[in-house]
Parts: C-alpha cells; structure tokens; sequence
C-alpha cells in the first residue's frame, strides 16, 4: 500500500484520447554504480543541512538513499537513461519534495548527478533546469476504479524558474553539475526540480544518477513529463525481472540549495546551525551554532563546491550551548563554498558566498 498520497492500481496513460500511451511498462536495466556510491558517502557531508534532501532531515520527504545509502543507473532498455536523454523522448524527469512544515524557503541553485554524458560533437547541446511549486492533482497516477491514468497525484504545478546549461557545464568529474538562478527564488510549499535533456543534439546523450528501488518508500515524488502532462514515474516503468508497473520506486540525484533567508532553523539531532554573517563575506565570517545536549568530538570545516576541505578546526568535546566561529576568509578566492558542522551523529551544512 502506498504510504503517503496512496493510490492503489495499474497505470494506463494515455497521449490521446484513443488507446494506453506507448511509454507504460517501458523496461529499465538496473546497474549500482559502486564508484560513485563511494563517492556519494565521501561527499554526504557537502549536501546534508541545507541541500535538500540528502541526509535525514526531519523538515524535507524524500530523504535520498536514506535507506540503502547507494547510488544506480538506470538504463532504458531501447537506449539511453530513464533518468536523462532516452530514445522514447522522456526526456525531462523532476524530483518532488514534500516540505513538511510549509516552511518559507529560498532556493538559490539546484545540483544534480550526471554518471555519464556522450556527445557526437555538435556542440549544439543544453540542458535546462527549473524549479516549480506543486500542488494537490496535478499529475497522472493510477486510479483505484479504473486502468485509466487520473490527475489523482501531487505534482508540479508553476514554473518559478529556469537555468539553461551548455554541453560544458554539465560536469561528470566532480560529481555535482550545479545550475544557479539568477535570482534567488522564494517557494512556499512543496517544490520539484526539473531537469529536461530534451534541448541535447541529435546523438547526445546523458544520464542521472538515483538511488535504489524501494528508497522512495512509495513517496511517488518522481515525474517524467510526456507531451503536456506530468506523470508519476513509478508506474511508467517496469523491471524486466518482474514484468510489472510499479517498480521504480526510486529517488533522483536532483537537489535544491537553500539560500540565506530561509527559515529552517531547527535543530536536527540536537544540532543547530545558523546563516553565516554577512554572507557574502570579504575577510571574516561569523557562524554561530548551538547544541542541545553535550557532545563529543564537534568538528567545523569549510569545502569548495568540489568536497575539497579548505579550512578545518580541530574536533572537541563541548557541552551543551551556543557558540560562535569567527572564520578568516581573506586566503580564499572568490566563490561559493559550504561550511559543515558535525555533533552527536548529526552533520548539518549551509552556503558561504566569498567576494574580492
């Protein structure tokens, strides 16, 4: 049974109004990708606090790779990826997010996980990625009394914002491709991060990562967009070892940053940390956080966008309270960086912008 926003049945989509529409029951391959599941463990700690939604968060659903911490391709059987470019013109895939306490939220980029790209060198090739709100009914699932799909399902609703990217931007080296806004974008509510392939090149192909089968715990916050329609992605796919809608119960490697401003402020796992002030920075940054209880070994360090560690104070034991970081920023160039704090199992991150 569905766990949140159930609906029980087989899906039958249709692209008119005349028969099912060709993409339900289309078969994936699945393959676990061991490199870049190490790499994810690796680089957890750059995402956790507040990049949405890749560690146990009690603000944000779907917790991604919350259960088996492991990263899969997923490829289409007839060519390309389910999650990317594939040879049926799925091309634009979301990935929702429930916000739990209607929390106001800025959203200044979103990243994503490229596994692999492949171009046939025209050079022509973009990507884009958008933010939209959501709302109740507005994509297609299966419905309980007929085979027919039914706007029965949360989903994205108004686009707030688009990013276009070049072939180049797309980054497969240092795990995340990152797609910053223009402006920063205010979302009350659930959101969805879209990303769609369908401006690659004739040739041009790629494909994003996702976590396992089963991590999404039925949530079915994952969308394919075909034609006009937003669908859910679970029940568009099946597995070759089952034969059966229903089976791609997965979360996407799409994820939203949140800005300065934004108002999760409360603590997780007894941790909590504040915006960093000013942000942006020149020559110092202060940062405050606070503990709920004793803890032993806290750690504060600063990582680029690539998880490089640039800056690390010395792990400690401290008690329970409020304490303050006045960090040096002068010997760091000019960028967007992340500064992490870890305390008693919890590890929590937010953004620090540094100008010349």
């Amino acid at each position: 049974m569905k766990k949140i926003y159930s609906i029980i049945g087989a899906l039958a989509i249709t692209a008119s109004a005349v028969a099912q529409d060709a993409t339900v029951g289309k078969k994936f391959t699945t393959t676990f990708d061991k490199a870049k599941s190490t790499q994810y463990l690796a680089k957890t700690a750059v995402v956790a606090g507040d990049t949405i939604s890749w560690n146990s968060t009690p603000d944000f659903l779907p917790v991604f790779a919350g259960i088996s911490q492991q990263l899969y391709r997923y490829g289409y059987t007839t060519g390309g990826s389910v999650f990317g470019k594939n040879a049926d013109g799925l091309n634009k895939c979301a990935q929702g997010y429930a916000n739990l306490n209607n929390t106001p939220l800025v959203i200044t980029k979103a990243v994503f996980a490229v596994y692999d790209k492949h171009s046939v060198g025209s050079g022509s090739s973009s990507v884009k990625v958008e933010l939209w709100n959501m709302a109740a009914n507005k994509a297609k699932n299966a419905s309980s009394t007929s085979t027919a799909g039914a706007f029965n399902t949360p989903g994205p609703n108004t686009k707030l914002g688009t990013v276009s990217l070049t072939w180049s931007q797309i980054d497969t080296v240092n795990f995340f491709t990152v797609a910053t806004f223009s402006t920063p974008i205010n979302v009350s509510g659930d959101f969805a991060i879209a990303v769609d392939a369908g401006g690659l090149a004739a040739g041009d192909t790629i494909g994003i990562l996702a976590d396992a089968k089963g991590d999404a715990q039925n949530l079915d916050y994952t969308y394919h967009y075909f034609g006009t329609t937003w669908y859910c992605s679970d029940f568009l796919f099946s597995d070759p070892a089952n034969g059966s809608s229903g089976d791609l119960d997965c979360d996407i490697a799409i994820f939203g940053v949140l800005g300065t401003g934004t108002a999760v402020h409360e603590f997780y796992n007894g941790v909590k940390l504040s915006d960093v002030f000013p942000n942006p920075a020149t020559e110092n940054a202060n940062i405050q956080y606070s503990l709920e209880k004793d803890a032993k070994n806290v750690s504060f360090v600063v990582l680029d966008m690539q998880g490089k560690k640039v800056y690390e104070e010395p792990a400690q034991d401290q008690a329970a309270g409020t304490y303050t970081i006045k960090f040096n920023t002068s010997s760091l160039n000019a960028g967007s960086y992340f500064y992490q704090l870890r305390a008693n199992g919890a590890v929590v991150t937010k953004e620090l912008v540094i100008t010349k």
